[in-house]
């Protein structure tokens, strides 16, 4: 018993507030790096500051294949710029040290962790203040190889879950799912949307009957309506991503942070 609350993450400390006082979660993705290493940093405050439950980093990477034009874009910007692991791992050592009770969920492609060797690279994220990862083209059958690794390192493992997943293969991912489960509204990529998946009140269901674990959407969700209707459905928070990046990548300079903390308090409140 003692030693489940000595290992206790931020993502679960996290969750069991939320629950405590009713409420539910906001996730904002920002790829690092994004539009420049000083802005992401600031901006990541912002986001913070405006309320968010937790932050979604994302590593930029060469094929992001999961990512709609939006992110791709940013991805390509910032790598082209010769961001480095090494500035990812600096900017999140920033955000923990400015933000020391918020949660972070390293969203990666399994390349750049295969390529600079899957313990050294989870371990220097874990050390810079990195709570959870996300493995996002991994397949399942390929988890066991690595839960180990990420176990001993006491990161949680936030797994995908997509309205086509069957049950069966839904038990099979929630033998390694921790922190919390990303549910992606719909199959496809990325991408601020006007419709999903007719089947997630369904998917939600079945997970709820199977595990405890917080279940967030993700994927085109960009405004309070939809976030609204994500969590009538049975969600217990959302994660948005290219809507934030579409609020960098518009504002300028002087009026970025305080449109990104607007609009995390605008989501905050809008799902209670």
């Amino acid at each position: 018993m003692m030693n489940t609350v000595k290992n206790k993450s931020r993502l679960t400390g996290a969750f069991s507030k939320l629950n405590k006082e009713g409420k539910k979660a906001f996730i904002p993705f920002n790829l690092l790096g994004y539009p420049d290493k000083k802005s992401c940093i600031s901006s990541l405050k912002a986001l913070v500051e405006g309320g968010a439950t937790a932050l979604e980093l994302g590593l930029p990477f060469s094929d992001p294949m999961a990512d709609g034009p939006l992110i791709q874009r940013a991805s390509h910007s910032v790598l082209e710029a010769g961001f480095s692991i090494a500035d990812a791992v600096a900017i999140i050592k920033e955000i923990r040290s400015a933000c020391p009770d918020t949660p972070i969920n390293l969203l990666t492609y399994f390349n750049p962790a295969l390529s600079n060797g899957v313990e050294p690279f989870l371990a220097r994220f874990k050390e810079a203040g990195v709570d959870a990862v996300t493995f996002v083209d991994l397949p399942l059958e390929e988890m066991e190889e690595i839960y180990g690794t990420l176990q001993n390192l006491e990161l949680d493992s936030v797994m995908l879950i997509s309205p086509l997943t069957p049950p069966h293969r839904i038990d099979e991912i929630l033998k390694y799912a921790k922190g919390f489960l990303y549910l992606v509204s719909r199959a496809g990529t990325t991408g601020m949307q006007d419709s999903f998946s007719n089947k997630l009140e369904e998917v939600i269901n079945i997970i709820k009957e199977r595990t405890e674990l917080p279940v967030l959407i993700g994927f085109g969700i960009s405004g309070a309506e939809q976030a609204r209707n994500m969590i009538e459905l049975g969600a217990d928070g959302v994660i948005v991503g290219s809507k934030i990046l579409d609020i960098i990548g518009k504002s300028n300079l002087n009026e970025r942070d305080k449109n990104l903390a607007s609009f995390t308090r605008e989501l905050v409140n809008a799902i209670g």
